[in-house]
């Protein structure tokens, strides 16, 4: 017995089940760096030895009711443990808890029907109805997070098919404009309910005005939507250097060449701007576009937000790059160099700042 209880104890991780069954991963939807932290949490419970094996089983039968009630006990546990961590320092306040306690009473102030669970009703189009308090416990996980991290746990909310496994929703916790209160220096947040479907099926309409950009800020050809290709399934790459601020920069020189000039999927390659493109790339150790050096970060990774706030701080947010080019009114040859120069600068000091080491990119 003792042998069997020692080799249940190799399945305490996902790492180590998933050696033993690549599906498991697959079936669990790949989940994010956020959700394997709570899962690995759950499997590495005292008492809980034979859930590797259980799991196993489950993704091997695609038991789909195993695996979801797997993953709701996965994120239960980790949320009482948070609650458990909380309630302890509660009863040693300090600054942060008195900071924390404030945010937390401007939101419950401020938003009112804004997360209302109605509009993620889908009874009508096959789904089961939303279980309110699983939903009222992710809510409450995800602000904790807010407001303690300045970022999301990167976990959803998933809403089930009443017939079809396969046609799961998920629901995220979205943030969205910050706003001034008064006695408070810094901004907090407002935020929404977001289906992932439905902004997947946006991305894919940006994708079409993406595309040309691509191919006018990629130096090498053949690189052209490869980190498309290259990203993990069901994730969308972002870039150290944003391929839409680059992009901002070439229209403006080309309609400086040519003021009847549109960025279209079959407007020719100018070679004078990806020879300036190369040139930089080249002095700074950077890459532009869709390289696939360029490619970074990912979007649903609970860092997203913290890259978007770094990049604002150096000024090469694709927003503010568009309000800044309004003051250009001759994009030229030189002033075109002067803003590359300034992106794969920021784009150096992001990464510094982000942790990423550049020393494997081998530029």
């Amino acid at each position: 017995m003792g042998a069997n209880v020692a080799g249940r104890l190799l399945l305490n991780s996902l790492e180590a089940i998933s050696k033993q069954a690549p599906d498991v991963l697959k079936v669990l939807d790949n989940p994010n760096p956020a959700s394997i932290k709570s899962i690995n949490s759950f499997l590495g419970k005292k008492g809980n030895e034979a859930v590797g094996e259980e799991l196993i089983t489950a993704a091997k039968n695609k038991d789909y009711s195993y695996i979801n009630t797997f993953k709701a006990n996965a994120d239960k546990s980790f949320v009482d443990l948070h609650k458990g961590n909380k309630t302890s320092k509660l009863a040693n306040p300090t600054d942060a808890e008195q900071l924390y306690a404030f945010k937390r009473q401007e939101f419950e102030r401020t938003h009112g029907n804004r997360l209302n669970p109605k509009v993620l009703d889908y009874t009508d189009r096959g789904y089961k109805p939303v279980d309110l308090q699983k939903l009222e416990e992710y809510k409450q996980s995800e602000l904790d997070h807010w407001i303690r991290h300045d970022r999301g746990s990167g976990n959803y909310f998933i809403i089930e098919h009443a017939t079809d496994p396969t046609k799961r929703q998920r629901i995220k916790f979205n943030s969205q404009e910050k706003y001034n209160v008064e006695g408070y220096e810094g901004k907090l947040r407002r935020f929404s309910w977001q289906n992932v479907e439905v902004k997947n099926k946006q991305n894919a309409s940006v994708s079409r005005i993406r595309g040309p950009i691509a191919r006018a800020t990629t130096t090498n050809k053949k690189n052209i939507g490869l980190p498309q290709v290259l990203k993990p399934a069901g994730t969308k790459w972002h870039h150290s250097i944003p391929s839409q601020s680059t992009g901002k920069i070439y229209e403006a020189y080309m309609r400086y060449l040519n003021p009847k000039f549109k960025l279209t999927k079959n407007a020719p390659r100018n070679q004078s701007f990806l020879r300036m493109l190369k040139e930089v790339e080249e002095e700074f150790g950077v890459k532009f576009g869709d390289d696939p050096l360029n490619a970074r970060y990912l979007k649903d990774d609970p860092e997203h937000e913290l890259w978007h706030q770094t990049l604002k701080e150096f000024g090469i947010d694709p927003k503010d790059i568009t309000r800044a080019l309004k003051d250009e009114t001759e994009m030229t040859p030189l002033k075109a160099r002067e803003w590359l120069e300034k992106l794969a600068k920021a784009s150096i000091e992001v990464d510094n700042k982000m942790g990423f080491d550049r020393t494997v990119l081998g530029i």
